[in-house]
């Protein structure tokens, strides 16, 4: 939105100056989506038999790109590992799902995200990783 001020003055001689200034206005971004902004895994090794874990750690940004805290994110384990996860994001916009007792014969885990919930609706499209080891749905651990 832009504005006009126009400044008038008048010297005790009677003499008039005008000065016009024009701002211009913007509103602040609103967050109206969230989605995944990073995910990034790590493995460690364990276990008895040669096994190993795997770990994934998301991070939730709305559309701003201002971390989202309190975003349940929901995920499936799979390629090497079974099951289901889900955590919920702190303050930085960030939390970690493991598997643990992977088969030392399963050479890697994938991990998708399938929906986050919180207070802003998850944009799945909008998904990322600006480090490019997932595309931001889907990464995969290798096996150490």
């Amino acid at each position: 939105m832009t504005h006009v001020i126009i400044v008038e003055v008048t010297d005790t001689g009677g003499h008039l100056v005008t000065d016009t200034i024009t701002v211009t206005v913007s509103d602040a971004p609103v967050a109206e989506s969230m989605s995944v902004a990073d995910l990034d895994g790590s493995f460690a090794n364990g276990g008895r038999g040669g096994k190993w874990s795997a770990t994934v750690t998301v991070t939730v940004n709305d559309n701003v790109g201002d971390s989202v805290s309190g975003a349940t994110i929901s995920g499936d384990w799979s390629n090497g590992a079974k099951g289901s996860a889900s955590c919920t994001t702190d303050g930085a916009g960030q939390c970690s799902v493991s598997k643990g007792g992977l088969k030392s014969n399963a050479g890697s885990a994938t991990f998708t995200v399938t929906g986050i919930a919180g207070s802003l609706p998850y944009s799945s499209s909008d998904n990322s990783d600006p480090d490019g080891d997932s595309d931001g749905t889907v990464i995969i651990i290798a096996k150490p």
